[in-house]
């Protein structure tokens, strides 16, 4: 997930000049990627468990 965001917000960044919104969708991606990665590590726990 986060290999794969990480070359569009590069790309985004040097050809697009960056706005408000941008950088609210900048954040909210990089929180729903903390949010399922912490989810599925505890998935990932409760299974060996």
């Amino acid at each position: 997930m986060q290999i794969a965001v990480t070359p569009w917000c590069i790309v985004h960044a040097e050809y697009a000049e960056m706005t408000q919104n941008d950088r609210y969708y900048m954040i909210f991606v990089v929180v729903a990627v903390l949010v399922l990665d912490l989810a599925a590590t505890f998935v990932f726990l409760k299974v060996i468990a």
